[in-house]
Formats: structure tokens, C-alpha cells, sequence
């Protein structure tokens, strides 16, 4: 889905990190003056992960939430990027495991 729109793609990969997930999408929201999208994708956490990334998501258009049954992190990569809207894609990966 990567398009030529000129902006950046964050994608988070969380496992039961929802505190880092809200401390990353406020640093991404104050720290950027460009396009950007994020794409929080929870990789089968059993913490509150579920419950802040659709909060985050309700408040912000430009932050999108998949959750999937825990995978390999290349897998959860590709499943992410696949709905990347911009060329340039920034990986974070969280986890509390």
C-alpha cells in the first residue's frame, strides 16, 4: 500500500507494552512537523495494550491498531508495513516480555 506521498510511516511492534506505546506516540506526535502516520501493531500482548492503542487511535486519524496472534517479528513486519502508507517506514519495537 506504500504509496509516492512524501511523509513518514511509523510502526510500532508492541508485546505487552502499552506505558511505552503511550510514551512513543506522544514523543512521535510532539516531535513531528512532517506527514506521518502510525501503525501500532500488537503482537498478541495480554496486558492493556488492546485498550490504549484504540483509545490513541479514537483521538488521532493518522494512528491505525492490528492486533494479531503472536507471530515472528518478520512476519509482524510485513503484516504492518503492508498497510504503510508512506515510503519511508521507521521501525520501534516494544516489549515486556
Amino acid at each position: 500500500m506504500v504509496s509516492d506521498l512524501k511523509g513518514i510511516s511509523y510502526v510500532i511492534i508492541s508485546f505487552n507494552s502499552s506505558a511505552k506505546v503511550l510514551e512513543e506516540i506522544a514523543q512521535i506526535q510532539k516531535e513531528n512537523n512532517c506527514d506521518w502516520q502510525c501503525v501500532i501493531l500488537d503482537n498478541g500482548s495480554n496486558d492493556e495494550t488492546n485498550m490504549v492503542a484504540r483509545r490513541l487511535v479514537d483521538k488521532d486519524l493518522r494512528i491505525r491498531y492490528i492486533f494479531q496472534q503472536k507471530q515472528a517479528i518478520e512476519i509482524a513486519k510485513r503484516n504492518a508495513t503492508a498497510v504503510c502508507k508512506f515510503e519511508d517506514i521507521y521501525f520501534i519495537y516494544l516489549a515486556n516480555d
